[in-house]
């Protein structure tokens, strides 16, 4: 589990610095869709920290003896987990990033007020932006509209 809280947390604080495009988490292919619905990134971080620690888990299980090296890597599988896969997490959106992310100068994060039953939902600190997040809120209000016009034609 350490591994995914990792990649969790690199997430939100250090690759989208907390701001989410709540709109388009539902949106089909929209900023969160990543390649075919999956994330590449999350993935092979998840694997690349947890992987280390299945001979231990297996030779716990099973009750086979293995090298102490890999029995004592299981026992902080936590915190080794934890740490690589939050690391490159964050060095795969740095080499490679998606839309919506710090790193991405072409489409960075937007917080963007969104409506639910017709209740306009306004997110802390869009009330007082710069001109420059205001076109960002703009760009990311009008990129969403299109996206939901165009998905709706396709399932009509």
């Amino acid at each position: 589990m350490a591994p995914a809280a990792a990649i969790l947390l690199a997430d939100f604080w250090l690759v989208r610095k907390q701001k989410w495009n709540i709109p388009e988490l539902y949106e089909p292919r929209g900023t969160y869709w990543f390649f075919h619905g999956v994330n590449w990134r999350a993935v092979f971080a998840y694997f690349l920290g947890m992987w280390p620690a299945l001979p231990g888990f297996i030779s716990e299980v099973s009750g086979n003896h293995i090298n102490d090296g890999w029995r004592r890597l299981f026992q902080i599988s936590f915190f080794f987990g934890f740490i690589v896969s939050g690391g490159l997490f964050y060095l795969f959106n740095y080499v490679s990033p998606p839309s919506g992310t710090t790193f991405n100068k072409e489409a960075p994060p937007v917080q963007v007020d969104f409506e639910i039953n017709g209740a306009v939902v306004e997110m802390a600190g869009s009330g007082s932006v710069t001109p420059v997040e205001a076109t960002e809120y703009s760009k990311a209000v009008e990129a969403t509209e299109i996206k939901r016009q165009t998905y709706s034609r396709k399932h009509k």
